[in-house]
């Protein structure tokens, strides 16, 4: 990997920035069960950025081009009398990738009673990615077939995010508060490689490439609070926080791996939904020399093939002391069940 960047400090092009980068890398798997598999892919992208930043008082904006061109070259050959030979045997796969980003802030002081700043982003993004595959060689196919077993010819996404947040934050003799409010969506493409790593490539099924880029609406809220009682010889202050989070996915990336196989294999969750609460309480005692922390985390999962192994709640308690240079800490935790799939070959 390596990159250049630009940054134009003075003048009338103040805030401009220019970067570029390259990346490449190649990989090969070689597997010896029942014949013998082997897999290398050479995987190289360029990218492009422009910036421009722009400040008005307590207003900041700031827009940005991004342009990416990438290139995956990939053999994935087979020598086993077990196996049905079909599918992609190697291809050349490229991408084009442009990028509009628009960003405003507001950041204000209040400096009245107890609020104290004021905080709002805005972020608008649009992107619009197209793939080709090109020279495909299929295993034991003739030409006629191979819209069946792997070519997706060509694809065109265009998407648009959004996201919003605002904060509040205040003090007022020796109690603070800050909160947040964070609202919008986001967009994963599936990269070339991603797209090559279909877990239906190891079936004897006819297939194409199904991976859809995973979309996310998001919505977060949370606050921390902290008070302190200087003077006091016992408790010397508290801190309180806690948020709760809600994601709603549609064709969320799942990934999975075969016991023996070393590559991993995507595949899409159509529907899929995370919410949960996060809180934690902290007393501070004998001018902080003793502290004492517990936290809660619960959460709600829709589909636990979605996200794997992801315990549902979990407890958490510190118990820390710091004095004279020496320091303990004990910390205890219990989770609940983890679930998850485990593909056989």
């Amino acid at each position: 990997m390596g990159s250049l960047k630009y940054t134009q400090k003075t003048g009338k092009l103040k805030g401009l920035d220019l970067s570029a980068a390259y990346r490449k890398l190649d990989e090969k798997q070689v597997l010896f069960v029942q014949g013998e598999f082997e897999r290398s892919i050479d995987d190289q992208s360029i990218y492009f950025d422009i910036e421009k930043g722009a400040k008005f008082g307590p207003v900041e904006f700031l827009s940005s081009y991004q342009f990416r061109i990438a290139k995956l070259d990939f053999t994935d050959k087979s020598d086993s009398p077990n196996l049905q030979q079909i599918g992609l045997e190697s291809a050349n796969l490229k991408r084009q990738h442009h990028g509009f980003v628009s960003i405003l802030k507001l950041h204000d002081k209040l400096k009245s009673g107890f609020l104290q700043s004021f905080n709002v982003d805005f972020s608008y993004r649009h992107d619009r990615v197209r793939d080709e595959q090109d020279n495909p060689v299929f295993r034991g196919q003739s030409n006629s077939q191979e819209e069946e077993i792997g070519q997706f010819i060509e694809n065109k996404w265009n998407e648009n995010v959004i996201k919003f947040s605002i904060a509040l934050s205040g003090y007022k003799d020796y109690l603070s508060f800050d909160s947040f409010l964070n609202v919008g969506s986001n967009v994963k493409f599936p990269t070339l490689f991603q797209q090559i790593s279909s877990p239906l490539s190891l079936t004897s099924d006819r297939f194409k490439p199904s991976l859809e880029p995973e979309r996310n609406h998001s919505i977060e809220v949370g606050f921390n609070v902290a008070r302190e009682f200087r003077g006091k010889p016992v408790i010397y202050g508290w801190n309180i926080s806690g948020n709760y989070f809600k994601n709603n996915y549609d064709n969320k990336f799942r990934l999975s791996v075969t016991p023996g196989i070393p590559v991993t294999f995507y595949d899409n969750v159509k529907d899929a939904d995370i919410s949960g609460l996060e809180t934690e309480a902290s007393i501070y005692m004998y001018k902080k020399k003793l502290t004492l922390q517990y936290g809660l985390s619960k959460y709600n999962i829709s589909e636990k093939a979605a996200f794997p192994f992801k315990s549902d709640f979990k407890h958490t308690f510190n118990l820390i002391i710091d004095h004279m240079g020496y320091s303990f800490q004990l910390h205890w935790f219990k989770e609940g069940e983890q679930i998850g799939w485990l593909r056989l070959s």
